[in-house]
C-alpha cells in the first residue's frame, strides 16, 4: 500500500512517461496516472504543489529589514519566478528570506540573493568610506541607503538577462 507522498511521485513520472513519442505507451502511461489519481483522490494541484520547493537566506538584521534590502530579495525573486518571505528572527537569531518557488528556482534566487547582497553591502561600506567621511552617523545612514536603493534600481535592468 502506497501513501500520497509515493502515489504523487509515481503519477509524475507516468505524467512524464505519457509524453512519450510512442502513442500507446504515452496512452497506458495516461491511463496509469488517472487511475493513481482517482484512487488515491489527487487531483492537479496536488501534484503542482508536491513540485514547490523553498531556499533560505540569511537576512543582516534580526527584526525589520531596510527598503534596499526587501527590495533586492522582491527583485531576485521576480527574476526567478519565486516569491519572496521575510521571517523575523527570534531574540538574537537573525531573519532570513525564504524563496518559495517550482524546481529549481528557489534555490538559485537564493544564490542570486546572496551573491548581489554581497556585493551590495561591499558597495555600501566603500561608497561610506570614500563619500560620506564628513558626515554625522544619521546623515550617512539615510545616504547609505539611498545609495542602496539606487543600486538596486540599477541591478533591476540586469537581473532578467541573468535569469534568461
Amino acid at each position: 500500500m502506497m501513501d500520497t507522498r509515493k502515489a504523487i511521485e509515481k503519477i509524475k513520472k507516468c505524467l512524464a512517461l505519457s509524453k512519450s513519442a510512442n502513442e500507446h505507451e504515452a496512452a497506458a502511461a495516461l491511463r496509469q496516472a488517472q487511475k493513481l489519481m482517482q484512487e488515491y483522490k489527487v487531483d492537479d494541484q496536488d501534484i503542482e504543489a508536491s513540485r514547490a520547493g523553498e531556499a533560505k537566506a540569511k537576512s543582516g538584521v534580526t527584526t525589520k529589514p531596510p527598503l534596499w534590502e526587501n527590495m533586492l530579495a522582491s527583485v531576485v525573486a521576480r527574476a526567478f519566478a519565486c516569491r519572496s518571505i521575510f521571517a523575523p528572527g527570534w531574540s538574537s537569531r537573525r531573519a532570513e528570506w525564504l524563496f518559495v518557488g517550482c524546481g529549481a528556482s528557489p534555490e538559485v534566487a537564493q544564490y542570486a540573493f546572496v551573491v548581489l547582497c554581497r556585493q551590495l553591502r561591499a558597495a555600501r561600506s566603500e561608497y561610506i568610506q570614500k563619500t560620506l567621511r564628513r558626515c554625522k552617523t544619521p546623515t550617512k545612514t539615510r545616504r547609505a541607503d539611498l545609495f542602496c536603493e539606487g543600486w538596486v534600481r540599477s541591478a533591476t535592468a540586469l537581473l532578467p538577462a541573468l535569469a534568461g
